[in-house]
């Protein structure tokens, strides 16, 4: 039995268009922003859609977040009064879902379905909490390969019940990823049936969606973006991240080894033969109560003794008197030189934790033969930039050869401002040309529809990867 990606979507054929007539609005996320954005128009009106952005602190979904989240609507409709209720689209940002792929033996369709639902509740221990989506990715004569986006029901319900406070209810719900290739395959119709890779390259990171087929099978963001396309200084990629984390774990290492130097203690060496003599005895399997343990310490104890040298008590007693007062100073200074050392170190690691103090970071330095040459003209500094953009983007997809059941990737297709088109000419010119090619896409329509791929695709939900949707 053979299969292919069109099986299990006949729903696709249905297309239902966006209204040209009422006002859409469409609500979106921007999490690395720490955004809600609002996008507003009448019909497909586009060169006169408003976006309006509205910032929030807590972390996405908290109880905190869905306060604030209730009181920006309330302060959106302060501007856009109205008496009835309004309808929109939800546009759920790409870390709010999980993908999954899973693998089943190839049987008749009437029961392929039902084989999905029994495989998820298997692996999903918390499957009646979760919502699925999915397509068909692949097959061969064995098996056959589902493609999942999963999302936790209470994501959903704790959205539309703060849009519900506020009279908007929503239509579809979708994710960032999802929407943006919608929004390609409406307005470049030539990408529909194609495998590509998005890159969308926002002021100072870039968002990444994998298409297959016309069908989103991945997403992905790093933080590289238009502010790192510079024209004066070539960039070192490895000096735009914070590394905060891995600074602080140094930290915490280098104070964990001074606290055990603090508190580890010597173990007399008289202490340390009977433990180690009892141990054996204990790990030979001698079966003892308390009272024959206490006898094998007792013997042992003993056996230590005798092997020590005998002195005479009266020689020993004038011994000690006569050294006790040079001890007693010795052990004085000693303790009071051990003490210090302690305040010493304990107030080194409160300052470490006031200071925060982390080591430099500093360029990687590479040998000769791996340095390329500093360009002189500003356009070929910014492509020195760019590059790092290539860099991530054929990354993902040598990662994406290894899925055997997807297909070749056939371009990377970059949404970037037109300023900025020439850099893909470069990418593909002469020795730069790589296997997978670049393509400019364009302005789509309207410089609106570009810089806002998501909230855009979302009035597109009814003809595109409708699989893909909550």
């Amino acid at each position: 039995m053979k299969f292919s990606l069109t099986d299990f979507s006949f729903s696709d054929l249905k297309q239902t268009p966006p209204s040209k007539r009422a006002l859409n609005i469409v609500v979106g996320f921007d999490c690395v922003y720490k955004q809600v954005r609002i996008l507003r128009l009448f019909g497909l009106d586009f060169p006169n859609a408003v976006v309006q952005e509205f910032s929030y602190a807590n972390h996405f979904l908290s109880e905190e977040f869905l306060t604030e989240f209730k009181g920006i609507f309330e302060e959106y409709f302060k501007t856009l009064p109205t008496s009835r209720q309004l309808a929109c689209y939800l546009v759920l940002p790409d870390n709010a879902v999980a993908m999954d792929d899973v693998s089943l033996p190839v049987m008749k369709q009437s029961k392929l379905l039902g084989a999905l639902t029994a495989h998820l509740q298997n692996e999903y221990k918390n499957y009646k909490e979760l919502q699925f989506s999915h397509y068909l990715a692949g097959g061969n004569r064995q098996y056959v390969t589902f493609y999942l986006t999963v999302l936790r029901k209470n994501y959903l319900t704790n959205l539309y019940r703060c849009m519900a406070i506020n009279r908007l209810y929503s239509k579809t719900a979708s994710y960032t990823a999802n929407c943006m290739l919608n929004s390609v395959m409406q307005f470049r119709p030539n990408f529909r049936k194609r495998s590509f890779i998005l890159l969308d390259v926002k002021a100072e990171y870039t968002r990444v969606a994998v298409c297959v087929k016309g069908k989103t099978a991945g997403f992905a963001n790093f933080m590289l973006g238009l502010v790192h396309l510079k024209d004066d200084k070539v960039l070192q990629e490895n000096m735009q991240y914070d590394h905060d984390v891995a600074d602080l774990a140094i930290i915490n290492a280098k104070e964990r080894a001074k606290m055990k130097a603090l508190t580890v203690d010597e173990i007399p060496e008289d202490l340390a033969d009977v433990a180690d003599s009892v141990t054996e005895q204990l790990i030979a399997g001698m079966n003892m109560n308390e009272a024959s343990a206490d006898s094998a310490v007792s013997e042992v104890i003993a056996e230590a003794q005798e092997a020590k040298p005998q002195v005479n008590p009266l020689v020993s007693a004038v011994e000690d008197i006569v050294s006790q007062g040079e001890e007693e100073a010795d052990e004085f200074d000693e303790e009071q030189a051990e003490e210090e050392r302690r305040e010493r170190l304990m107030k080194e690691m409160l300052e470490a934790r006031k200071k925060k103090v982390f080591a430099r970071k500093m360029p990687k330095r590479l040998p000769k033969f791996m340095l390329r040459p500093v360009p002189e003209d500003p356009k070929g500094v910014m492509y020195e930039n760019f590059r790092m953009l290539i860099k991530w983007a054929l990354l993902y997809n040598a990662q994406l050869k290894r899925q055997e059941y997807l297909p070749k990737m056939e371009c990377v297709a970059v949404n970037i401002p037109a300023e900025y088109a020439f850099l893909i000419d470069m990418a593909n010119e002469g020795e730069e040309k790589s296997e997978l090619p670049f393509e400019y896409l364009g302005v789509l329509g309207n410089e609106n529809v570009n810089g806002n791929l998501d909230l855009v695709g979302a009035l597109y939900t009814g003809m595109y990867n409708k699989r893909q949707n909550f």
